[in-house]
């Protein structure tokens, strides 16, 4: 394990919960839940890459 390693911080499933809760759509409404879904999938895949 490299010093980078333990630097990064891990971002759980609350994380993107909260990253979610906070985002609107671009018309300032609250996201669909099929919009949810997709993004989740995406933040989880990206921060697993990281």
């Amino acid at each position: 394990m490299t010093k980078d390693d333990k630097n990064k911080k891990l971002v759980t499933d609350q994380d993107i919960e909260d990253m979610l809760d906070n985002a609107t759509s671009f018309s300032g409404e609250p996201m669909t839940e099929h919009d949810r879904k997709v993004i989740r999938e995406y933040l989880q895949k990206y921060y697993q890459q990281k």
